[in-house]
């Protein structure tokens, strides 16, 4: 991607940073995947084997940016965006997510979010930012686009599909 000179847009997910466990932290395959159901995934073991694997996407990720800002011209643009954060303050929360706690809307609305925004393009995101307004904002600052921002809401789900509860701003779900 460096060596080319053309504008290109890359989206990569990683799915390493989820469960199932596969690597360790120097990102050599596990002899046996790890495969924690819901409730167990908050052991210790579980919490070891997800911390390594982090590690190795950790690693991974940083050598795709420092190549990237070694070999680019122009300067790139990079968002690192996390999903959501981890479920460990409620791994049942799926089963009954009108009743989650603040302290798991904070963990789980806790994504990452990196960003390299060159020539004055992270501006406008000075502090605390909800990821909904991330590539709106860098589509507007960069290219022009008319886009109204999105409103700043939040919501939980569980199993039960299209049903989305709203989080106040004192992280407790509305019922």
């Amino acid at each position: 991607m460096a060596a080319d000179s053309a504008p290109t847009f890359v989206l990569a997910h990683s799915v390493l940073s989820h469960d199932p466990y596969y690597v360790d932290a120097s990102c050599r395959a596990l002899e046996r995947p790890l495969i924690p159901s819901e409730i167990e995934d908050g052991k210790p073991m579980y919490r070891a084997a997800r911390v390594a694997q982090l590690r190795c996407v950790d690693s991974l990720v940083v050598d795709v940016v420092t190549t990237l800002l070694r070999g680019s011209r122009p300067e790139p643009i990079i968002l690192i965006v996390g999903d959501h954060g981890t479920q460990l303050a409620d791994p049942l929360h799926l089963r009954r997510p009108e009743s989650v706690s603040p302290a798991f809307v904070r963990e789980r609305f806790g994504a990452l979010g990196a960003f390299h925004l060159p020539a004055g393009g992270d501006s406008a995101l000075s502090g605390s930012v909800t990821l909904v307004n991330v590539m709106g904002h860098v589509l507007r600052y960069y290219f022009g686009a008319d886009l109204p921002p999105s409103p700043d809401d939040r919501y939980v789900s569980g199993l039960q599909p299209f049903r989305f509860l709203r989080v106040d701003s004192s992280d407790r779900v509305v019922r």
